[in-house]
């Protein structure tokens, strides 16, 4: 700000502090503050704007606050700070990466982070390429399946949270007969992007023998494209009667 010379007189306009939300349709949240000049007129309270996100749906930036600035903040206009992020699948909320540099310098609209991990795309939020992305978190889930003369099998599934929720989900096996996945437990991972999607066979249990199995595939995927992608033998490979997966067929150990 110049003054001087019997001319100039030195005039300063604190800037602003802005507080602000971005609401996503799903529920999921991001908090933080964005700097702009006093006199700009680009923020105010009670300030909201509705953009589109990844899913086609509604999200709604909102300034919950305003505050004068210092001096100093003058190096910060256009820079936006993201400070927490809400997950409405695990009801958690998280710490972006680098929530104490700017995540965007270009005004709302310009943020861009990730949580755990940068890299993976679900782990991304904010705007990227003029698309705005919602984080998820990775989980992994403990599930069963049971056929319907009492033989199954159990292992896990890596996916995002909210993918599964815990119970049964029905579906037809070989016979025309009933059987159904039984999700019995829910892990919260972070960043695992290379496992999502793969499933995980650890038991198979053989009721016309009363035996227990262990699948072939031991410590590999059987599945890469979540439950119902799962296919594994017990005993022996390639003997159609030990093939089992896909919550469809049923393998026999006699």
């Amino acid at each position: 700000t110049r003054f001087g010379q019997g001319y100039e007189e030195a005039d300063y306009t604190a800037g602003q502090v802005n507080t602000f939300r971005f609401t996503y349709a799903n529920g999921d949240y991001y908090t933080g503050k964005v700097y702009a000049e006093g006199n700009s007129g680009l923020y105010y309270q009670g300030y909201t704007k509705t953009v589109t996100d990844e899913n086609g749906q509604k999200g709604i930036y909102e300034i919950t606050e305003v505050a004068a600035g210092t001096p100093k903040d003058a190096k910060k206009y256009g820079k936006v700070f993201v400070t927490d992020y809400y997950d409405a699948e695990s009801g958690k909320h998280y710490t972006p990466l680098n929530s104490s540099k700017p995540l965007g310098s270009m005004y709302l609209g310009s943020e861009t982070g990730y949580l755990f991990k940068k890299g993976p795309s679900y782990l991304r939020f904010g705007a990227k390429d003029g698309v705005f992305w919602e984080a998820d978190i990775a989980a992994l889930y403990n599930f069963s399946f049971y056929y319907s003369n009492g033989d199954y099998y159990q292992g896990t599934v890596y996916a995002l949270m909210g993918a599964y929720s815990l119970g049964k989900v029905n579906l037809q096996d070989q016979d025309g007969m009933q059987g159904y996945y039984e999700i019995t437990g829910v892990k919260e991972l972070g960043a695992t992007s290379k496992a999502l999607g793969q499933v995980y066979v650890s038991s198979y249990y053989d009721a016309e023998s009363g035996k227990p199995y262990q699948p072939l595939s031991k410590n590999k995927a059987a599945g890469i494209n979540y439950l119902g992608s799962e296919f594994d033998y017990i005993v022996k490979k390639n003997v159609p009667s030990y093939y089992f997966g896909g919550g469809f067929y049923q393998a026999n150990a006699n």
